[in-house]
């Protein structure tokens, strides 16, 4: 199983929604498949479970692309309040993610890791749909879901 990005990586916002409402993010806005944690473990049970899956590979994402900015929409409609989508030069990024205290070689391997996945987080594959034989769970799923955690 080769899941993509993971909703819950959002959970990074935590405390830019709590405070202000400004999500700051690296410049640049590629649409990214996100994908529900409970969909990669729906999968897992029934590539574990059942039969024909051996030596077989699954790439698991999302149902659609969503960019940044929209993600942060979602959000905010999720929690009924309007949130800021800010992008911000690599350098300011890199000194607010150093200013959190965050080691450099973690930050300069997000900045890599953003490098090496232009143009492929977008992909969308239909591994979820045909494996479960429902559409993979939406990212305004996932926003209603844990409101209350950003509330």
């Amino acid at each position: 199983m080769r899941p993509g990005t993971f909703m819950d990586n959002r959970f990074a916002w935590l405390h830019a929604v709590r405070g202000d409402g400004v999500i700051r993010v690296p410049e640049g806005d590629p649409a990214s498949a996100l994908v529900h944690v409970r969909d990669i473990a729906e999968v897992a049970a029934t590539v574990l479970t059942g039969d024909g899956h051996a030596g077989k590979t699954y790439p698991i994402t999302g149902g659609e692309a969503l960019t940044t900015r929209r993600q942060v929409e979602i959000l905010g409609d999720a929690l009924g309040r309007r949130l800021t989508y800010v992008e911000e030069p690599e350098a300011a990024s890199r000194a607010r993610m150093l200013g959190y205290g965050w080691p450099a070689s973690a930050v300069d391997g997000i900045f890599e890791l953003k490098r090496q996945s232009a143009g492929k987080e977008e992909i969308v594959f239909g591994t979820v749909r045909e494996l479960l034989g429902r559409a993979p769970l939406t990212f305004a799923d996932w926003a209603r879901e844990h409101a209350a955690t950003f509330a």
